[in-house]
């Protein structure tokens, strides 16, 4: 498993490691670095990571070198992380593991027996007391209980226990007062790829649709893509409703989204979406007797705006209003029926009622 996650990092950094050539002379190489000799071609085998950290193979040797070709760090092979996203992950002779960064600094000196683990540019390292995180520079985050990963993101949770005095009514006798604790549960969220901290005040989270959705005082604030492409922030107001749409209120305006890559369908100032065979429904105000209607269809192109809804007669025939005035009509707004003052459902068909006047 350990080799796989390797030829996953090892194809994201070539990108990345552009810059850097690869000379060979003799069944030996080394490399250039934006054209310039760094390294004559003397080690076994290269990897290029997407620090400006090279690490190289000699033997059982394995090195770090810089861009300017200064070896910052010399160890055994088998105790030699290559340098590939993140701070470099090295493992001394008592089985100890530290980190270090490009500059050749330990971030972490030698303290952990359990190996380091990597989520894109961060670091996960914890025993029993002492997690932490970090990124390449710095560290991120102590004392944390545990971590959850969704694709590109990690969210850290840290429980804090709070003592307190409660009282306990007891019929006959004197209420009791003892000692009792309450346990708070805080999150994090950071983007694992950039190594780098989102938010750090959720108060929950969830995934939905291959998103991950982010709570702040229990009500929802950001919706985020998986890949890390994406994302939607500020909601006033979040409503699922099923796995392909969403709505959300943004700046006053409630829109409808796609889950598949949190692109809007349609925006505007909507009370309500209503989905229909091949047609949806934005209504207006909805305290209006009959609201507004623009008809879509499913991505997002309009198809008629100059309606009221009034009310569905089966699967297929639908009342509208148009000045003043109602008539049956297809899904998509198109007129079955003369224009009347008001209609009523029948097995078989429709009825309609007309205003008679009578004047003197």
């Amino acid at each position: 498993m350990r080799l796989v996650i390797y030829i996953a990092s090892l194809l994201f950094a070539a990108s990345a490691a552009a810059q850097f050539t690869q000379a060979e002379e003799k069944g030996k190489v080394g490399f250039t670095h934006e054209d310039k000799f760094v390294k004559k071609p003397k080690y076994d085998s290269l990897i290029f990571g997407d620090t400006g950290i090279v690490t190289a193979y000699k033997k059982d040797k394995a090195y770090y070198i810089n861009t300017i070709g200064k070896v910052i760090h010399k160890g055994k092979f088998c105790r030699t992380n290559p340098f590939i996203k993140g701070p470099g992950i090295l493992k001394n002779r008592r089985g100890k593991y530290g980190l270090m960064t490009a500059n050749g600094e330990f971030l972490m000196e030698y303290s952990f027996t359990d190996k380091p683990i990597k989520y894109g540019q961060i670091v996960y390292v914890g025993d029993q007391f002492r997690n932490r995180l970090f990124n390449a520079d710095k560290l991120l985050e102590k004392n944390l209980d545990t971590i959850n990963t969704m694709g590109n993101w990690l969210v850290s949770t840290t429980i804090t226990k709070e003592k307190y005095t409660r009282t306990i009514n007891r019929r006959l006798l004197p209420d009791k007062k003892e000692i009792a604790y309450r346990y708070h549960h805080s999150h994090k969220l950071y983007n694992a790829e950039k190594g780098t901290l989102k938010m750090d005040d959720i108060s929950s989270f969830e995934t939905y649709a291959n998103n991950l959705l982010v709570y702040k005082a229990t009500s929802p604030f950001g919706i985020y893509a998986m890949t890390g492409a994406n994302e939607i922030e500020n909601l006033q107001e979040f409503k699922i409703i099923d796995p392909t749409y969403f709505s959300i209120i943004q700046d006053e305006k409630r829109g409808l989204y796609s889950t598949e890559n949190l692109s809007p369908i349609i925006a505007g100032a909507y009370d309500l979406f209503l989905f229909k065979t091949n047609t949806i429904y934005a209504l207006g105000d909805t305290t209006n007797e009959f609201p507004a209607l623009a008809i879509y269809d499913y991505t997002g192109k309009r198809i008629k705006t100059d309606l009221q809804y009034v009310s569905d007669l089966d699967e297929n025939r639908f009342v509208f209003a148009q000045d003043s005035l109602q008539f049956i009509g297809t899904e998509f707004g198109e007129q079955l029926s003369g224009f009347h003052h008001g209609f009523g459902a029948t097995q078989n068909g429709y009825r309609f009622w007309t205003l008679h006047l009578r004047l003197y």
